[in-house]
């Protein structure tokens, strides 16, 4: 019936993400010639970025697709710091979370470097 249309409701459906290794499985099914390791490292940062209980809007399976095509034409060593910055975009989804994955990552390269000084 037409007229009872705008009074339904819609259901928001909320699905978790695949564990690492079917998210692996789905970038390289998407991107059939990134290889293990550089989708692992993306699967990784993916799943870093999502339990940062200060992201409002976590990156989806498909900007690790995104990502993966990405580094194939830059090269892996933009999925490192200080280059992984340039291309924050296809993981943020706003400017408040670009600007917290960025300073995630800060924390977490001084961090490393902390460690190997000692």
């Amino acid at each position: 019936d037409l007229h009872s249309f705008p009074t339904q409701r819609s259901s928001d459906l909320a699905l978790d993400y695949p564990d690492r290794d079917r998210e692996q499985q789905i970038i390289r099914l998407h991107v059939p010639k990134i290889d293990e390791e550089l989708a692992r490292k993306i699967v990784d940062l993916l799943r870093k970025i999502r339990r940062n209980e200060n992201i409002n809007q976590s990156p989806s399976i498909s900007e690790g697709i995104e990502l993966a095509q990405t580094l194939l034409v830059l090269g892996q060593e933009y999925l490192e710091m200080p280059k992984l910055q340039e291309i924050l975009g296809l993981l943020a989804k706003n400017s408040a979370d670009m600007v917290e994955i960025r300073r995630m990552l800060l924390v977490e390269q001084d961090q490393v470097s902390n460690s190997s000084n000692q």
